[in-house]
């Protein structure tokens, strides 16, 4: 059974993530910064497993590996469309988010 988020949890959540932006004439970026109280291997995997995913994030669905595309449902109107460009474990994860 997953936990109901209250407003004061989205607002602690959004308090305590570092966000920055970085724009060019082309492309757009986006860097999101969080601190858990987990091991690395545990982070890791909730990051990359897709039954760990649907947990916090929403369904994800494709090829979860290096060069691959995922969609991820996470209740918008459309599904978002991800390319992930590097995957090394357990220190770097980089994907798109179209």
């Amino acid at each position: 059974m997953s936990k109901e988020l209250s407003a004061s949890d989205i607002d602690q959540w959004i308090a305590s993530t570092g966000r920055r932006v970085q724009r060019s004439d082309k492309t757009s970026g986006a860097v999101l910064r969080r601190c858990f109280e987990f091991g690395i291997d545990e982070m890791w995997t909730a990051c990359t497993d897709a039954q760990q995913l649907r947990k916090w994030f929403g369904s994800v669905s494709g090829d979860l590996r290096e060069g691959g595309t995922v969609k991820m449902d996470v209740g918008a109107p459309c599904s978002i469309g991800s390319k992930i460009l590097l995957c090394e474990p357990p220190h770097h994860l980089l994907v798109t988010w179209e």
